[in-house]
């Protein structure tokens, strides 16, 4: 499941950025970031959706086969640059901007607070340019750069897609069509170079993450917050271009939503975890991913769960859709009682097992 970044060498997770290669703090207002050459490869396409009769029917094979998706991506494909930052007045000044390098080839965002516009611009010029829904308002922003395709990606300034042109393709003439962003102007095959600068009056960045992964701002710690911020920014019938697709949030410990369940058996923790969820041991207050030795169940020939034997998997892909089915483990050391002492959740098919 662990989704690690081609084009960063270096794995730190952090409570704000999930599965993240890289997660900065920002000092004085200015940031560069350096990267290593991006793989030109990609998988073959072994099978293509003309086979199927149905976008379904493909979706279901392909859950059960994802190493043989058409188009799987290695490299730079559906990675996300994070900038995290603060207006800190009614009326900003400040001009944010976020860019991608390669050379003397650039794809670059700027945001004016002032004006409420944006400005989406490459090495050939302006690309897109328009105005903003709702401004830059006192509080949290990100501005968003993923990268979709080795030709294609956006930007999004808190959750507004900062694109006013959404084009259709079809997989296939059987499939169902889709939307998209159109093509960009740089290709993103070479070596990258991440910059973000904010200037003017009103504003300070906080926070740099990159990688195929889901991050947020630092001031969100409850798990329900960071949910909200989540789909707020995933892709929707009415909103068919964002950030996410559908199975990114957290499963949150029913009792009191700022807290995260010891056993997140929904998860979807990064680009790479498709197909069928996953079953992780999480830590209930930060949201991380526990990384120590645990204890696997199988049942016994009473069909009785018992211990079978141990691992330091991070987490284990589940081997159907059916939720029923239990995790292969129990996390019991992500267990918090003084989380289940204030906020009891009934029914809690693993709380048994703790007490």
């Amino acid at each position: 499941m662990i989704g690690r970044l081609s084009l960063i060498l270096v794995f730190v997770p952090l409570t704000s950025a999930f599965q993240c290669a890289l997660d900065s703090k920002v000092t004085g207002n200015h940031f560069v970031k350096d990267t290593t050459p991006i793989p030109l490869a990609e998988r073959p396409r072994l099978f293509d959706w003309v086979n199927f009769k149905s976008d379904s029917e493909a979706q279901s094979y392909y859950g059960k086969h994802p190493e043989r998706r058409p188009g799987q991506n290695i490299g730079p494909y559906h990675t996300w640059f994070y900038l995290f930052g603060q207006i800190t007045s009614i009326q900003p000044t400040a001009l944010i901007s976020a860019a991608v390098h390669s050379g003397e080839k650039f794809f670059k965002a700027m945001v004016n607070c002032k004006l409420s516009t944006y400005t989406v611009s490459s090495h050939h010029g302006v690309f897109r340019k328009g105005k903003l829904i709702k401004g830059c308002e006192k509080g949290d922003f990100d501005l968003v750069f993923k990268i979709t395709q080795r030709n294609a990606g956006f930007f999004m300034f808190n959750g507004m897609l900062l694109d006013d042109k959404i084009i259709k393709r079809f997989r296939t003439e059987e499939a169902n069509e889709y939307l998209r962003t159109d093509y960009t102007p740089m290709r993103f095959t070479e070596a990258l170079t991440y910059t973000a600068k904010l200037v003017g009056g009103g504003g300070k960045l906080d926070r740099v993450s990159i990688g195929k992964c889901v991050a947020y701002p630092s001031s969100l710690k409850k798990c329900n917050e960071i949910n909200d911020y989540i789909s707020e920014r995933t892709i929707t019938p009415t909103r068919p271009v964002s950030l996410y697709n559908v199975g990114y949030t957290r499963k949150c410990w029913e009792g009191n939503g700022e807290y995260f369940h010891f056993v997140d058996d929904t998860i979807h923790g990064d680009v790479e975890s498709i197909g069928r969820p996953y079953c992780c041991c999480i830590n209930m207050r930060s949201g991380e991913i526990s990384t120590s030795q645990r204890p696997y169940y199988q049942p016994n020939r009473q069909g009785k769960m018992e211990i079978a034997g141990y691992t330091e998997e991070r987490c284990v892909k589940r081997k159907t859709y059916r939720l029923i089915e239990p995790c292969p483990f129990r996390c019991q050391d992500q267990w918090d009682q003084d989380i289940f002492n204030n906020f009891p959740r009934k029914n809690d098919p693993h709380a048994n097992i703790h007490s």
